[in-house]
């Protein structure tokens, strides 16, 4: 589903800044409140440019429920959007690109725009389900005590990691994250600097590039093992990510496999 959203907005992304130069750019925040109000309604530029910046300042007012709007942002679009009329005006002669387009570009962006926000609105609620699961079945939420772990990629880590008991030790687990390095051995050498294994399931590998990409910005330890690998050992980012999650993967088992131990111990 979130594949799903971000192809869309990619595309209505293309087709704005193709057809409606500097407009999306204009705007202070991608898809704000106020960028996703002119998406469904303001696209015929000749109809923003013919009522004037006054009415468009309001209309993006009245977009985000407040009395006032941001005047520098609605000067800048009304600019924007004056620049493109002003070129296909200069133009028309040679090009198909009229009010008449903006006003069938507008019924195409308005549609894709709804099926998005369905998809969204969906992905909101599904996203709220796996969070009441995850913390009625991991009350104590100590996954996000971990730099980089968040309340996203958390429940990834429970659910796929389940009991870390089944993992004899840390090494196993690793192996099975797949964030080590793969072995090519032979009788006189040994390579080594080779791609992860990629051995366990992909999602975990997914959650933990972004927790590890967040966490060594914050934390000191995961920033020196980044360090080295860039700086001493001469790894690109890649491969310097994948030490990194090595070691965020054993934070990770650890403190799913003490929590564990301690419950035992308590129900004892």
């Amino acid at each position: 589903m979130e594949s799903d959203i971000s192809g869309k907005k990619v595309r209505i992304e293309a087709i704005i800044n193709g057809y409606l130069p500097g407009v999306r750019k204009a705007f202070s925040s991608p898809w704000s409140m106020q960028f996703r109000a002119f998406l469904r309604s303001k696209l015929n530029l000749f109809a923003v440019v013919r009522d004037g910046e006054k009415a468009f300042y309001h209309f993006l007012s009245r977009s985000t429920n407040r009395e006032k709007g941001n005047l520098a942002e609605s000067h800048l679009v009304f600019q924007a959007c004056q620049y493109v009329v002003n070129i296909c005006k200069a133009s028309e002669s040679v090009t198909t690109i009229n009010e008449e387009f903006f006003l069938e570009l507008q019924d195409e962006i308005a549609r894709e725009l709804r099926l998005m926000e369905m998809e969204e609105a969906e992905s909101e609620k599904l996203e709220r389900r796996i969070s009441e699961i995850y913390h009625k079945l991991h009350p104590s939420n100590n996954l996000c005590t971990i730099p980089g772990v968040g309340e996203r990629t958390a429940p990834i880590f429970f659910a796929a990691i389940s009991n870390p008991a089944r993992f004899h030790n840390q090494s196993a687990f690793a192996n099975w994250t797949g964030a080590v390095p793969r072995s090519s051995q032979s009788a006189n050498m040994e390579a080594k600097g080779l791609r992860m294994t990629k051995a366990g399931p992909s999602i975990m590998r997914m959650a933990l590039f972004q927790s590890g990409d967040i966490g060594r910005r914050w934390d000191p330890q995961l920033a020196a093992i980044y360090y080295r690998a860039m700086v001493n050992n001469g790894k690109n980012h890649k491969q310097a990510m994948g030490a990194v999650m090595s070691h965020l993967g054993a934070r990770i088992w650890r403190v799913l496999l003490r929590e564990i131990s301690l419950l035992n111990v308590h129900i004892a």
